[in-house]
């Protein structure tokens, strides 16, 4: 309720980006932490990390509230675009200290959202953001998948840096970082404490399409300019 909207809506306008804390209050955090720590809702295994999306029952009340009150604080931000996909990724830094490497998600609007305790979080965690947009006819698999090794990744890397900016948002439990969603974003390098329930864990919202959102802004005149095309 002590967030200031009309700041957040003003700056998201003007950097495609903005940076939220304590985004949830006292007991919605504590019910969601307990919930991604023990949820038997972790169904989906990737390599170093366990995923809970809502095919795995991940449709916990307070998610769908949380969406319905973003859209009500920010309807300029949020007001157009339903929620389309949510999900908790939890992470062994000792088997995957890098979490996900560069992707973009085919939405309109991101969240990510850092559930797990600032005590457990030993060094990095959190989210780099570059600038640069992939263009609109790039497919889903072309710019979200599993790199063939790092030197790939690396040199995507290099070239979004010197296409654009990156914006480096350090972890910090509770912290949300509201993002255009196809803006190509990967996590920071990270160690946490040893113990299951001081894994990394953090709950992503996507909101809308961005096809939707590009048609919108070509009606009114001014498809490109949002994206720095």
């Amino acid at each position: 309720s002590d967030i200031d909207w009309p700041s957040m809506v003003h700056e998201y306008n003007r950097s495609r980006c903005i940076v939220i804390d304590n985004i949830l209050d006292p007991a919605a955090l504590s019910i969601l932490q307990a919930y991604s720590r023990h949820g038997a809702n972790f169904r989906t295994l990737r390599k170093g990390y366990l995923g809970a999306f809502p095919s795995d029952g991940t449709t916990h009340p307070l998610l769908l509230s949380l969406a319905e009150e973003l859209t009500a604080a920010a309807p300029s931000i949020f007001g157009e675009h339903p929620l389309a996909l949510w999900w908790i990724f939890k992470y062994d830094s000792e088997v995957n200290p890098s979490g996900i490497g560069i992707h973009a998600d085919p939405a309109a609007v991101n969240i990510n959202l850092w559930l797990t305790d600032d005590a457990a979080c030993l060094h990095g965690g959190g989210l780099a953001i570059y600038s640069h947009v992939p263009p609109l006819e790039q497919q889903t698999h072309e710019v979200n998948h599993e790199f063939e090794s790092a030197k790939v990744e690396g040199t995507l890397r290099e070239s979004l840096i010197a296409k654009g900016s990156v914006r480096t948002v350090p972890y910090r439990c509770n912290r949300a970082a509201i993002f255009v969603s196809d803006q190509y974003h990967e996590s920071l390098p990270f160690k946490f404490a040893p113990g299951y329930e001081m894994r990394r864990a953090n709950l992503t919202l996507l909101f809308g399409d961005r096809w939707r959102l590009m048609e919108k802004k070509a009606d009114d005149g001014d498809a490109f300019d949002v994206f720095g095309f």
